[in-house]
């Protein structure tokens, strides 16, 4: 079974918390959009451009003033088919990507900051090439440094190489301004990709779209027909990029370190995107009650490091917490300044643990509530929202929407 992108981020809500980050107190919010492919930190907005060429369109243009045009590029299609490129009349070095600056192709108001990007695979010597260009543009009002990662499919008994030794050859971007990570072969709900990342060093400011990080894909020569079968009919590249405001956390910072402090740290097999397929459950710590419910997982267990306060003085909002999900108080406590909730409509929360949930003020929303562990202020029924019945069984409270 092939992953369906849209649907495994599907997380949906906002989540925003007062988080100690550096040694400082810092309010940022985290928002994911499933059909953007998109998760950001920060009051920032950015989209996530996958595209490709539409049909006819050269692969190089001769002159700066022969660039990409609107409508020469069109919205990338999933699961197209992909196979064994083929040198086109014998041509040499045909794996050879455009480099020679009146060769390149010029990508118009498809790209609107300074940067650049090497050429691609010369259609009239390599055929059989798959485009992806996948570029990121600064929708919101303030810059942001992002990373964005790759996950390419590569069965089992084949592998990705940057050269035409192996069966499949990556196209990227090689300009300095991405520092790229290639991470290694991992299973996405059943499926064999190759992960990679890359991080853009550079400020991406407000209103401009960066260069393409990841250009093509194509199947070599040396694969056979065996490993061409285990590909079947689609072949999937899946993206999805992180974003965080920049200037928040200190003077000196830098794009990676930013976007690890904000997104589970530097880019790895275990905190990519797609990981909840792979690993399911799991534990994680997390410095702060954000970290905690916003890990992309259908079930998981967030071990709190350090005492959460939510302040009402900095934000009027609640945690809202999009899947079911177990919070392990760790020795630690949970309070608040004001009237914010932790919500889990519709989902499971539980509490575990020693440590202590100060919300006599405040209410927890869920369509399931068990307390295993802590210290709680009140008795549960004290201050429950309304519509809700609760069942003590020894130490175990469970409450559940009538």
């Amino acid at each position: 079974m092939r992953i369906n992108k849209t649907v495994t981020l599907s997380l949906a809500a906002i989540f925003t918390v007062a988080a100690m980050v550096l040694g400082m107190t810092s309010l940022f919010t985290v928002g994911i959009k499933a059909e953007e492919n998109t998760m950001t930190s920060g009051n920032i907005r950015i989209v996530q451009r996958e595209l490709q060429r539409a049909k006819g369109v050269s692969s190089h243009y001769n002159d700066k003033n022969n660039p990409l045009h609107d409508g020469d590029l069109i919205p990338f299609i999933q699961g197209q088919p992909l196979y064994p490129a083929h040198p086109d009349n014998g041509q040499s070095n045909p794996y050879a990507t455009e480099q020679s600056p009146d060769r390149l192709i010029y990508w118009g108001s498809y790209v609107t900051n300074e940067g650049a990007c090497n050429g691609l695979w010369n259609d009239q010597k390599l055929v059989g090439v798959m485009d992806k260009f996948v570029f990121v543009e600064n929708t919101g009002s303030l810059p942001c440094y992002y990373r964005t990662w790759i996950a390419l499919e590569c069965p089992e008994g084949m592998e990705f190489s940057n050269n035409a030794d192996k069966e499949l050859i990556m196209n990227i971007n090689n300009h300095s301004l991405f520092d790229w990570k290639e991470l290694g072969y991992v299973t996405i709900n059943s499926t064999r990709y190759f992960v990679m990342c890359a991080t853009y060093t550079a400020k991406l400011d407000a209103g401009e779209i960066s260069y393409p990080s990841l250009l093509q894909v194509v199947m070599t020569h040396n694969t056979t027909t065996a490993q061409a079968e285990k590909l079947g009919n689609t072949y999937d590249i899946l993206s999805f990029t992180q974003a965080c405001q920049t200037g928040i956390f200190n003077t000196d910072e830098n794009a990676a370190d930013a976007l690890a402090t904000c997104f589970g740290g530097s880019p790895s097999l275990v905190n990519h995107p797609w990981a909840n397929a792979t690993f399911g459950e799991f534990a994680w710590d997390f410095k702060t009650l954000e970290r905690a419910v916003n890990n992309k997982s259908t079930k998981f267990t967030a071990t709190l490091v350090e005492d959460v306060t939510l302040s009402g003085n900095l934000f009027d909002r609640s945690v809202t917490v999009s899947y079911d999900a177990t919070i392990d108080l760790n020795n630690h406590t949970i309070s608040a300044n004001g009237n914010e909730k932790i919500t889990a409509t519709g989902n499971k929360l539980t509490f575990v643990g020693n440590g202590k949930v100060e919300l006599e003020k405040n209410k927890i929303i869920a369509n399931e509530l068990v307390i295993k562990g802590g210290t709680w202020i009140f008795d549960p029924t004290a201050w429950l929202a309304d519509g809700y019945k609760t069942v003590k069984n020894g130490s175990v409270w469970t409450v559940t929407k009538e």
